[in-house]
């Protein structure tokens, strides 16, 4: 069994983290063209591996499975205090997959925010912009009758 509701889960690359990174890509810059032009020393990291290595590797390992854990514990001790439905039960499966998912899509907009040099009112509105795309096709996936959702926000009277 899935967590995550399989069209939301479709879409997580394609419209919920997909606009921010390619924004960071394009628009995001540390140093000038200009320095790097005149500083061709700055390009010695790259070369020596320093920017990319097998014990930076591991530290992005490390620090994934610590935000997941936090949204896991998140998640759980949450999800018995807020997600009660109009007949006074609490949320199921979905409900909490939900939940996860929903905390995945926000950190992963927010790490390309933190790790981002230049704030652009572009790269604001697109990450702004992914959080609310996820948040509209979760209630559209919850009128849909196919769905695993159908009904969410009406039964935990968010709508």
């Amino acid at each position: 069994q899935t967590l995550y509701d399989k069209y939301l889960y479709q879409f997580f690359n394609l419209f919920y983290t997909s606009m921010p990174i390619v924004v960071y890509a394009v628009i995001d810059r540390e140093f000038s063209g200009k320095l790097l032009e005149r500083t061709p020393s700055m390009y010695i990291q790259g070369m020596k591996g320093e920017l990319f290595n097998t014990r930076r590797f591991w530290s992005w390992v490390i620090m994934g499975a610590w935000q997941a854990l936090i949204i896991a514990l998140a998640a759980f001790f949450s999800l018995g205090l807020n997600f009660i439905n109009g007949e006074g039960h609490l949320g199921g499966f979905w409900d909490s997959g939900t939940m996860v998912f929903a905390c995945c899509v926000i950190v992963a907009n927010l790490k390309v925010l933190i790790f981002s040099s230049i704030h652009s009112p572009f790269s604001i509105f697109t990450i702004s912009c992914s959080i609310f795309i996820y948040i509209m096709s979760h209630i559209i996936v919850s009128l849909m009758k196919t769905s695993e959702l159908y009904k969410s926000f009406v039964e935990l009277k968010l709508l």
